[in-house]
């Protein structure tokens, strides 16, 4: 259900809003979480009191676990408006006869915990265990924290890039059918060359409406310069400039915050977006122009939908969209 994205520091996973919500712990397994729970000695009275204080820290919050079994799942915080959730939670309890009674440990993960412990590619790496509470609540109010615009981007834009290639490597693959169709024999870019002049020839009779003795060249000449003219078009389309978009609601109104993304095909996995510039509360007469049509387009495909030259759905209110 997770992505691994990656940063400088290393690999962390993200969870999206949707599918955390759309799995996991129904609201009556979640009952007692609203009531403050006493200092507890059993798991779920722990984990109910460690929920309790977060969602005091972060009002609005919610909590839901990863699974309906609760003896391999995690709890995810998240706001519902969010695009990705913040971290997640869980509660260890230790029955050791090495402890004089029970101990519970409790675990934080996040993207902003650098745990060194751990290589940095291990999920170790990004987690915080404690057996003290007010050391776990301290954790959580630290290390749990919103993705800010820039982080969205960060975590969607490679989705947004495989979209483009996987649409680049379909016309390639058609391509290279209609020349193995012609020519009996795999594409290469020098075999492509020594062709030129005679496909030159070929193209000049195709269009002069001659008749070939063999009616399937004809057919596949046509085929073969409808393909490489898409090929080409398509691989133009993957290296255009693109808005970055999240669309949501602020005030009753919808708002848009956007920002220019020049060459999103080059981006690496882990590059620093920091210096990515948004413009924030925009409405629909304020974007750039050309913008709101192929916003609109986007709108009515499916998540994770790419149009060339409009752009790609990532979700529900994530959009990357063609300048």
């Amino acid at each position: 259900m997770s992505d691994y994205i990656y940063d400088k520091h290393g690999r962390y996973e993200v969870y999206t809003v949707a599918e955390v919500t759309a799995v996991g712990m129904e609201e009556s397994e979640l009952a007692g979480i609203e009531s403050v729970v006493p200092v507890p000695s059993d798991a779920r009275g722990e984990l109910n009191w460690f929920m309790q204080e977060i969602k005091k820290a972060f009002r609005g919050c919610e909590i839901r676990s990863s699974s309906s079994d609760e003896s391999s799942c995690v709890y995810h915080v998240y706001m519902p408006e969010d695009e990705y959730t913040m971290g997640w939670i869980d509660i260890f309890l230790d029955y050791s006869p090495r402890h004089s009674g029970e101990e519970v440990t409790y675990t934080v993960y996040s993207r902003d915990i650098r745990n060194n412990k751990f290589d940095n590619h291990s999920s170790g790496f990004r987690k915080k265990h404690t057996i003290r509470r007010s050391t776990a609540l301290k954790n959580a109010k630290r290390y749990l924290r919103r993705f800010s615009h820039t982080e969205v981007i960060q975590a969607s834009i490679q989705d947004y890039r495989s979209h483009i290639s996987e649409a680049d490597y379909n016309v390639t693959q058609k391509y290279g059918d209609a020349w193995d169709e012609l020519f009996g024999s795999y594409v290469t870019s020098e075999r492509q060359a020594k062709c030129a002049p005679l496909l030159r020839e070929l193209y000049l009779l195709l269009d002069s409406g001659h008749t070939f003795l063999d009616a399937s060249l004809g057919s596949n000449l046509t085929s073969l310069r409808s393909n490489k003219e898409i090929l080409e078009q398509s691989l133009t389309d993957s290296e255009l400039p693109v808005y970055g978009i999240r669309v949501r609601e602020r005030m009753g109104q919808q708002v848009f915050d956007v920002c220019f993304i020049k060459d999103a095909h080059k981006i690496r996995k882990g590059e620093d977006l920091s210096k990515l510039a948004w413009d924030t509360h925009m409405h629909d007469e304020t974007l750039p122009e050309g913008v709101i049509g192929r916003l609109s387009t986007l709108a009515i495909c499916e998540k994770g939908t790419y149009v060339p030259q409009v752009g790609y759905r990532h979700s529900e209110a994530v959009f990357y969209v063609t300048k």
